[in-house]
């Protein structure tokens, strides 16, 4: 679980559109129980905001973190309608899924 990447989280939220209540498809798919706690209105832009990034910004999400991906952010933020604040909250929203897929990876089950 430690390759889950932007592309990984993409796959996941557009299998999870349209696929009944969120509580229901979170219960189907490993490690997302902390999509629950996000509003609606901030996975579609989530969604948005994946789908602008480039396929290298999707598989290594290192590009996009921290102090060297504030151009690249900027980008991400001006092509999907976010605020770069929002593409920073993405982020660090991902940073705690993956945490979050570590731990459960380490139990072997929710």
């Amino acid at each position: 679980m430690g390759d889950w990447n932007y592309d990984d989280l993409l796959t996941q939220l557009r299998a999870m559109q349209g696929r009944g209540p969120r509580e229901e498809v979170a219960a189907r798919v490993p490690a997302l129980g902390i999509v629950l706690k996000i509003r609606r209105e901030e996975l579609d832009l989530f969604v948005r905001v994946l789908e602008v990034m480039t396929p290298s910004e999707l598989r290594i999400p290192e590009l996009v973190e921290g102090a060297r991906g504030v151009e690249r952010r900027r980008r991400i933020a001006a092509t999907s309608g976010a605020t770069e604040e929002d593409v920073e909250r993405f982020t660090q929203t991902f940073l705690k899924l993956l945490e979050e897929v570590a731990r459960v990876g380490k139990k072997g089950g929710p």
